[in-house]
């Protein structure tokens, strides 16, 4: 899938993992070369400090430009709504965030 809206999460869960496609003017990005890592980084909102920052995500069809969001302990246990975003590292300390024009949004649910 495409970078989704929203990400919805119940507190404390780590999966399901979350698959994207990194997309440029409505194209795959081809990750096949020329990169160095793709991270992610996610605080929450109205806060700087980040609750994940610069996670490395596992990169699954390079030349489709998909990517893979593995939860890591500690990353929903505070309910609340989050501002993430995906950055390639090019080769030549060239960095580029996606998405492109807003940014990713997380809701972590406190469970009933």
């Amino acid at each position: 899938m495409a970078l989704p809206p929203t990400i919805h999460i119940p507190k404390n869960d780590l999966n399901p993992s979350y698959t994207f496609t990194l997309k440029k003017a409505g194209s795959a990005v081809d990750l096949s070369s020329g990169v160095t890592n793709v991270t992610f980084s996610m605080r929450q909102e109205g806060q700087t400090a980040k609750k994940i920052d610069g996670r490395a995500l596992t990169v699954t069809d390079a030349a489709n430009g998909e990517v893979r969001l593995d939860w890591s302990s500690g990353d929903t246990d505070t309910p609340g709504a989050f501002i993430g975003r995906v950055t390639i590292n090019w080769s030549g300390s060239k960095p580029e965030s996606f998405p492109r024009k807003d940014l990713l949004h997380v809701v972590v649910h406190d469970p009933v």
